[in-house]
């Protein structure tokens, strides 16, 4: 081990339960804790994650949460679950069904070169052959500590965001395109005629479990030709939402639930479940009743959140990862995510030369070289 630094592994549900504490020492040290790292957001996936289906496929993770201490307490928090039913078997960000950021808590000024060694074989032990990390932000811990960025066959992805910056809604408005602001309003009306409409936050429990309840149906309706993928919202993220978005806070994030309803019934045309803080909105789940389809109800909704959110001085509106048409019609800007593969043994090492192999193969054969994960 790493002079200095002692790791402990959190492998049992009570275990994780005291371990709420580290997030709390960690964050008085200094480190920053985001939304998708908060203990009580990976609490509420961990509730829904960790339920045994009887042996049904896939087996629920199994917990691997690393906290590295020096003498004075926690330093860093690895929030890990192993995955076994992939091939090879790794270590992956808990959560990840449901965060858009995957990353390390860390303090700002830890030395990667201490930290490195003492985290890595911390999650070897594991028995994992790769520690398949990924959705890191640039200016998130683990993507400074790694240097996602200089390692062979990383991957990114897009998570595009609107710079609000202080901007009032008309200026924020006046960027975007003049045939965006027309559709936008004609389709508006267009759908007013057919059913009068208005914007509500769901701020009581009833309308904010209807709201709820809406957006696992349409995801219902989504998913009903991909049974893993349905299968994965009803036994992870329905029970993770109905239980987050419940609530009035989690960690320093405000819980925001909104819709675009009827004015005679309060009949939703469409929601949205997202998270506010001081500084940034996150667009997290939207959906929207397909029978309005033409009239683009979802889109209506985001340009009510984004006005909501310059009304409220937010800084950023992130629309989060998912590199969609429908975001890049409110923005051009993007922040680049990374995910990077690191081997913990020697299973890990063979198959990532034989990926790389591979892929050698494909670019050879004129494929695109970036044989999946």
């Amino acid at each position: 081990m790493t002079p200095g630094l002692t790791c402990r592994i959190i492998a049992s549900n009570q275990a994780w339960i005291d371990a709420e504490q580290s997030w709390t020492l960690l964050a008085g040290r200094g480190a920053a804790i985001g939304l998708f790292q908060d203990h009580a957001f990976l609490s509420a996936w961990w509730r829904a994650a960790s339920i045994d289906w009887s042996g049904a496929a896939p087996a629920p993770p199994a917990l691997h949460t690393v906290i590295v201490s020096d003498g004075d307490g926690p330093v860093a928090i690895a929030p890990l679950v192993l995955r076994r039913d992939r091939f090879p078997r790794r270590l992956v960000w808990m959560a990840l069904e449901v965060s858009d950021y995957g990353d390390l808590i860390a303090l700002p000024d830890l030395d990667a070169a201490a930290l490195w060694p003492a985290l890595r074989r911390a999650m070897a032990e594991s028995g994992a052959a790769l520690a398949d990390l990924s959705q890191l932000r640039p200016d998130g811990a683990a993507a400074r500590l790694l240097e996602p960025q200089a390692r062979e066959g990383t991957s990114t992805m897009q998570s595009p965001y609107l710079e609000l910056g202080g901007r009032t809604w008309p200026e924020v408005e006046k960027a975007f395109s003049a045939n965006f602001r027309q559709e936008m309003r004609r389709k508006g009306r267009r759908l007013a005629k057919q059913l009068p409409w208005r914007y509500a936050e769901c701020a009581d429990p009833a309308h904010r479990a209807a709201a709820i309840e809406f957006v696992i149906a349409q995801k219902r309706r989504q998913f009903a030709d991909e049974p893993g993928s349905l299968a994965t919202l009803e036994r992870v993220f329905a029970p993770f939402a109905r239980d987050v978005f419940a609530r009035i806070r989690i960690g320093g994030a405000r819980v925001h639930v909104a819709a675009l309803e009827a004015e005679t019934d309060g009949r939703i045309i469409a929601a949205h479940l997202g998270f506010v803080d001081a500084e940034r909105f996150y667009y997290y789940v939207p959906a929207f009743d397909p029978a309005f389809q033409s009239d683009s109800p979802g889109q209506l909704l985001i340009c009510e959140l984004v006005r909501r959110a310059a009304e409220e001085r937010v800084q950023l509106f992130d629309m989060l990862r998912g590199d969609y048409p429908y975001k890049w019609r409110l923005t051009d800007t993007s922040v680049t995510l990374t995910s990077v593969l690191e081997p913990l043994g020697v299973m890990g090492a063979a198959y990532l030369a034989a990926r790389r192999v591979a892929r050698m193969v494909m670019r050879r054969n004129g494929g695109p070289g970036r044989p999946t994960a």
